[in-house]
């Protein structure tokens, strides 16, 4: 779970709240292990990725029979790095391109002191004193992977190796795995959206992530759209250049991160740290899918704040 920014016609790299990024952490059931990879005897990528058994709580490597390797680790300050040649970015049309990136550990986020503590008793629960140093497969194939856990206990490092992954699991590695994934809570995302409507600006927070909330993907996908759209039926005039159809501000854990403002004319901008950019230029028709998403919800009959499917016209 990662966070570059690829979408059509965008020219700028982006950032968490205009494409939602995913550097991809093992994201368990939705991406297969089988597709990430671990190596028995860990890669240095870079002379910057040693590191000393003192700091290390916990790493996963994967190496797979064909493949670049990929991993995980969390070190003792609560540092959480992921090691691929890859990114998944998901837009806010919810397509995902995969983006090819230099094979080397990244940075991701921080775990907090509690949820180290969380982490550190998961470790203890799945009890690596009592398996094995290595779990052998008959049935290993060109799908299949090598999956290394490295964690430390007390002043010792212990390493499973699993091999022929997921043909061979371990029950208790497979349920500090999904533990793993659960632990972490990531920065509580909300937004204010001002949308210029027939009866003037009407003003609305959603408090939590755009992604999750069905009555606006439709304005969302439309933001993004083909150019090659039919706007037949549509109205027959275009909004003034300057009008401010859609600005949305986006907040991080409350505070302001960016914004974005569809212009009349198409432009969409983003403003962050003060400075302002164009993101990219809407067709007319584009224009058109917007206004008829946005007409669509009853804006002035939401409840402030929102996160919930709204009343329809």
């Amino acid at each position: 779970m990662t966070h570059a920014k690829v979408l059509p016609q965008t020219p700028i790299k982006a950032n968490y709240f205009m494409y939602i990024v995913i550097s991809l952490m093992f994201i368990i059931n939705a991406l297969p292990l089988s597709r990430t990879g671990v190596k028995a005897t860990m890669t240095q990528p870079t002379s910057q990725t040693a590191f000393s058994a003192t700091d290390l709580i916990l790493e996963i490597m994967l190496q797979p029979n064909q493949g670049s390797p990929e991993g995980s680790r969390v070190f003792s300050d609560g540092r959480y790095e992921f090691l691929s040649d890859f990114e998944i970015i998901v837009g806010y049309d919810g397509k995902s391109t995969r983006q090819a990136v230099d094979l080397k550990w990244r940075a991701v986020y921080t775990f907090s002191k509690t949820e180290l503590q969380e982490l550190r008793a998961a470790i203890l629960e799945a009890d690596f004193e009592h398996l094995q140093a290595e779990y052998q497969t008959s049935n290993a194939s060109i799908n299949t992977s090598t999956m290394t856990w490295r964690v430390l206990l007390g002043n010792t490092v212990k390493q499973v190796v699993v091999y022929g992954y997921p043909n061979t699991k371990v029950p208790a590695l497979e349920k500090l795995y999904l533990r793993f994934n659960q632990i972490h809570k990531g920065p509580q995302t909300s937004s204010v959206w001002r949308v210029l409507t027939k009866n003037g600006i009407v003003q609305r927070t959603i408090d939590c992530d755009v992604s999750g909330v069905e009555f606006l993907r439709p304005v969302l996908q439309a933001l993004f759209a083909s150019d090659s759209l039919d706007s037949s039926g549509s109205s027959s005039a275009l909004p003034a250049p300057d009008a401010v159809l859609l600005e949305i501000f986006w907040k991080q854990d409350g505070k302001d991160v960016e914004a974005t403002r569809l212009y009349g004319d198409g432009r969409y901008e983003l403003s962050k740290s003060g400075v302002q950019s164009l993101v990219k230029t809407l067709s007319p028709a584009q224009i058109v899918l917007v206004e008829q998403s946005l007409n669509a919800i009853a804006w002035k009959d939401l409840p402030e704040p929102v996160c919930e499917q709204p009343p329809t016209k």
